[in-house]
Parts: C-alpha cells; structure tokens; sequence
C-alpha cells in the first residue's frame, strides 16, 4: 500500500490516542475519514469537529456510501476490536484492504509516527504534561530523531508545543 494514494480511510475503534493521531494526520492531508467507535467522548467529538465522520453502533448500514468501495477505501483497525465485529467482519470478506494500526505505522517513516503521536499528545484538550503516555513519546522521539525532549520543544519542526489552557471555566 502507498499511503498516498489513498483516497479515502475508515477506522474501527476511532477513539483511541493512536487511532485519533492517525485520523488527524489523514484529515489534515485531506483525506476523507469515517470510522466506528464503542462510546462517544471529548475525543472523538473533537475528531467529528474537524470532519470524520464517526459513529457509535455496530451496524453496517451506518458506514457512509463513500467508504463502502473497496479499490478507494483502507480501512484501519485496533487489535481492542473482536474480530466477530460486524464492521470489521464487512470489510474483510468484501475485499477491502484491512490493516491492523500497527500494519498502517509501519507505513510512515518512523519520525512521521513518532511525530504523530507527539502533536496529538501536545494539541489534546487532556494533555497531562509528566503522563507515562507523553513520557513514552518524548524518550521515543529523542531515540529516532536524535534530539532532546527540550531542544524538540522548543524547535519542533512545525509541531505545537504549547500546553492547552487550563483555565477555562
């Protein structure tokens, strides 16, 4: 698969924190974006505010007619998906191109997927600066790029670094 010349992306499970950086970078690069999520959180109404178009039922008839052909659409998956689900089950047995999350990681080069998850942490609205999460992402981003968690703050190469307000009220 070449990831650009994807025309179109469905994601099953698209609440989760790697999940929603995928789906940001695609609707970020104009890439139409649906998905299927469990329950409906902050995380995923931000994600339908900047266009994906998600939904919270198993039900097939629920996926918009763009993401139902096969030779536009790949469709995204968590491992946190029984493989009994209806969705996930449509997709495979209609020739779709299915991947696993971590089968459409391994198609980035790895400072893009570290980058992903980075800006996501740093533009979430549930941004804990010290989490084990941005931790992670900090320790992975200095193995692969060589650079110091502060020096990536402070040049980011296009990446948001500011913590989110908190003093909202």
């Amino acid at each position: 698969m070449n990831i650009t010349q994807i025309q179109s992306i469905y994601f099953i499970g698209a609440g989760g924190i790697g999940m929603s950086a995928l789906i940001r970078y695609f609707l970020f690069n104009g890439i139409p974006v649906a998905g299927y999520d469990r329950t409906p959180s902050p995380l995923t109404d931000r994600l339908i505010s900047e266009g994906a178009a998600i939904h919270y039922t198993d039900n097939v008839e629920l996926i918009p007619e763009q993401f139902r052909l096969p030779d536009q659409t790949v469709v995204v998956y968590t491992p946190a998906v029984p493989e009994s689900h209806t969705e996930l089950t449509f997709f495979q047995t209609n020739g779709f191109e299915v991947l696993k999350r971590s089968q459409m990681l391994g198609n980035h080069h790895p400072i893009e997927t570290g980058t992903l998850h980075c800006r996501h942490a740093w533009q979430d609205d549930h941004f804990i600066h010290d989490s084990p999460f941005t931790e992670t992402v900090a320790r992975r981003l200095q193995r692969i790029s060589g650079r110091h968690p502060e020096k990536l703050r402070q040049q980011p190469d296009g990446i948001r670094t500011e913590r989110p307000d908190r003093s909202r009220g």
